[in-house]
């Protein structure tokens, strides 16, 4: 890992995510794009038939959604986010700059190599206590966010509550995981909880019945605690752990 960011590296590698063309998402009327998020298509074939529909030009930013209509609309946006992109000072700023959080993880893996242990562990950290399910988000794996956290400094990854209370760990910790019931390979997943009643929680938030898995996991193979969320979470190298009990809960 570098000594020093270089965050013009950073900036360059930003605008060039952010200037993708946004992809359709087959049969959901979604887009896909690695730094901005849509909510409906770029209707090209039939911009011309809407010039006058001035409702329909317009970009609507609502609840951090782009809804665009026209290609050059499309383009005024992208030298927007441009203009954004060069006033950024910290690394960590594209964490509120990103449109699509969900892609945080994405962009993480496409710049990280542009930055010092610091702003890598402080970034990792921020990013996943911020989106949902981190550890599902597209293009990148498990795997890659196992190493990510080995590789990052827990003092930056923290903040100092849960330093203190990572490190008060005993040796060997009991952990939970509750998922709807039947989702496949549900232990091999980085995010579990020291609070049983929270796995409930998580287990049957969607539906009556689900599941909760108990294992337990050595304090080295714990690899960050968050409570940011009051979830009690600790981040783990699932290939370590041993699977104690599964069992259905009910609400």
């Amino acid at each position: 890992m570098i000594n020093v960011t270089n965050l013009d590296e950073v900036k360059r590698k930003a605008k060039i995510l952010l200037h993708f063309s946004p992809i359709p998402i087959e049969n959901t009327g979604l887009v896909w794009h690695p730094f901005l998020k849509f909510d409906c298509l770029i209707d090209t074939e039939n911009s011309k038939t809407r010039e006058n529909q001035e409702t329909d030009d317009k970009i609507i930013a609502a609840a951090n959604i782009l809804s665009v209509r026209k290609e050059e609309e499309l383009k005024k946006i992208y030298e927007l986010y441009s203009s954004y992109i060069d006033k950024v000072t910290e690394y960590t700023d594209f964490i509120c700059l990103i449109n699509n959080k969900q892609q945080l993880p994405f962009f993480f893996k496409e710049t990280k190599g542009y930055v010092n242990k610091r702003d890598f562990s402080k970034f990792l950290g921020e990013m996943w206590t911020l989106i949902e399910s981190p550890s599902h988000a597209p293009n990148v794996t498990n795997k890659q966010l196992v190493n990510y956290f080995k590789q990052a400094d827990k003092e930056y990854v923290m903040n100092q509550e849960e330093l203190k209370l990572y490190d008060s760990l005993p040796d060997e910790i009991t952990i939970y995981r509750g998922v709807e019931k039947n989702k496949k390979n549900s232990t091999k997943a980085l995010s579990w909880t020291l609070n049983k009643d929270k796995a409930k929680w998580f287990a049957t938030r969607y539906e009556d019945k689900g599941t909760m898995f108990t294992a337990k996991i050595k304090k080295e193979d714990v690899l960050a605690y968050f409570n940011s969320r009051k979830e009690e979470e600790v981040v783990i190298d699932y290939n370590n752990l041993e699977l104690i009990s599964t069992e259905e809960v009910k609400k």
